[in-house]
């Protein structure tokens, strides 16, 4: 009986002690991610966000489109995060209103929530040599790209009719069709703009 009660007593004590230190590291994980993404922000994740931004030149944006390219212009963001707009001539990305053809760079500080949302939202294809992951999949007919370094995040798509971009498609009862071939060689033009925001932290 005495040994009964002891393991009941032990039992509960030693599955208690797993959960804290569990919620502990769950803590310090945590504390570690926000503190890394303060100290590269100078206390503002924001801030650092904007800056990589500015940092895209449009040229590493101008493979994307048959017209040329002016930016980065900000726009709206969500929370903790900053987005920027390279429109085409004769179109407009602003805070104020947006139309016509633009890519839209998103950088996010802090997490991961971003890359993964992005990664479900269509079947996911990998790309390599792009901070610590990356991937691309189709939104519509046209590709959409995220990566991932450390706790920054970039996330690059389009907002355009086909034939202004540089993908390559067929038409099919008057709808573009792209293969995953076409849409990858896209996805690896879109690149170079997140390089930019990962070398430039």
């Amino acid at each position: 009986m005495i040994a009964s009660i002891r393991g009941v007593l032990f039992g509960r004590r030693a599955r208690t002690i797993v959960l804290g230190l569990g919620l502990m590291t769950l803590y310090l994980g945590t504390w570690q991610q926000s503190s890394q993404a303060t100290v590269r922000a100078g206390g503002n994740p924001v801030a650092t966000a904007r800056k990589l931004c500015k940092g895209i030149p449009p040229h590493d944006v101008a493979p994307l489109f048959k017209g040329a390219v002016t930016g980065p212009n900000p726009g709206t963001a969500p929370i903790d995060s900053a987005v920027c707009g390279f429109p085409t001539a004769g179109n407009t990305y602003s805070t104020k209103g947006s139309s016509g053809t633009f890519a839209v760079v998103t950088i996010a500080i802090g997490g991961e929530g971003l890359y993964f949302q992005t990664k479900a939202t269509a079947k996911a294809h990998p790309l390599s040599g792009i901070g610590d992951k990356a991937i691309w999949n189709f939104n519509g007919s046209i590709p959409q790209m995220v990566a991932q370094k450390g706790d920054e995040t970039c996330f690059v798509s389009v907002s355009a009719v086909v034939t202004d971009t540089t993908l390559t498609y067929t038409m099919s009862g008057g709808s573009p069709v792209v293969t995953a071939a076409a849409g990858g060689s896209y996805a690896k033009k879109m690149a170079p703009i997140c390089k930019d925001v990962f070398k430039g932290k």
